[in-house]
């Protein structure tokens, strides 16, 4: 049994999160115990290993907590019920192909949406509330198996961290008359426009060489994924005569990218905000 980089849950049966709590602790177990495939919820292991408890009481209360996280897994597809032939009923189960892939990533598993923002604000100073509040209904969505929706709010996420990026950007240009016409770009609706805009600016605080400080590999990872989950919202956002046909896979792609995609887009607004351009 793997037991490295294991960090006790506390666990509250009247904490209006608990819930989230047990879903974390059950992710964390699948991931670290290739023994766990039962639902036996008085297994020892649990506390030795994974969970502290704030009362006695609250030993029941997580053992049918956890009954109702391993059933949303059922549901999400992360596990399945039976453990081979000789025992292919519950309370024996088993990881899907799907879940063995979920479980590979010990980072932004978009199976754990709180896990998920409380491991982006590691990484990202002062995250956007707004771009929080979105990403969040993403992950939430994917869960739920609502992958249009999620990918939909997702979108919604990265275009707010985009014009972010875009005014800063328009703060701190050093040419009024490149200022003008950027502001007056910003003003409007369409995002294309800001985008080619942005991605030839960036270019040319590259050339011929970058900046101390300025993010590397800018253009895949801001205007290059950007322009990927532009694209794919903007498909999904307008009626069309063919139902869409994102995936699962698809929105599992990019919620695996989005904290790659929004760190490096905050590192462009600390760059911006200490250097005119």
């Amino acid at each position: 049994m793997a037991t490295t980089q294991i960090v006790k849950l506390q666990f509250d049966a009247d904490h209006p999160d608990a819930a989230i709590v047990v879903n974390e602790i059950v992710l964390t177990r699948l991931r670290h115990d290739p023994s766990f495939t039962q639902t036996a919820w008085s297994d020892p292991v649990w506390e030795r290993l994974y969970v502290e408890f704030q009362k006695p009481r609250d030993r029941e209360a997580f053992g049918m907590s956890m009954l109702d996280a391993l059933w949303d897994l059922i549901r999400q597809g992360v596990i399945s019920p039976g453990l081979n032939t000789s025992n292919p009923t519950l309370p024996h189960f088993h990881l899907t192909d799907y879940g063995r892939r979920v479980l590979a990533e010990p980072h932004y598993s978009a199976h754990d949406p709180e896990a998920y923002i409380r491991q982006l604000g590691q990484t990202i100073a002062n995250p956007d509330a707004t771009v929080l509040a979105y990403l969040r209904e993403s992950l939430v969505s994917y869960t739920r198996g609502t992958v249009v929706a999620s990918v939909m709010m997702l979108g919604i996420a990265a275009e707010r961290a985009f014009l972010l990026v875009c005014d800063s950007l328009l703060r701190n240009l050093r040419d009024p008359a490149e200022q003008a016409r950027f502001q007056k770009l910003l003003g409007r609706n369409p995002i294309k426009p800001k985008l080619g805009w942005v991605t030839q600016k960036f270019q040319q605080i590259q050339y011929p060489k970058s900046p101390p400080d300025w993010p590397e590999d800018i253009d895949i990872k801001v205007t290059g994924i950007f322009n990927l989950i532009r694209c794919q919202r903007n498909e999904l956002g307008h009626p069309r005569p063919a139902p869409p046909a994102v995936t699962r896979d698809d929105a599992f792609s990019y919620l695996r990218i989005f904290p790659s995609y929004y760190g490096t887009a905050e590192q462009a607004r600390t760059f911006l905000a200490n250097n005119k351009v």
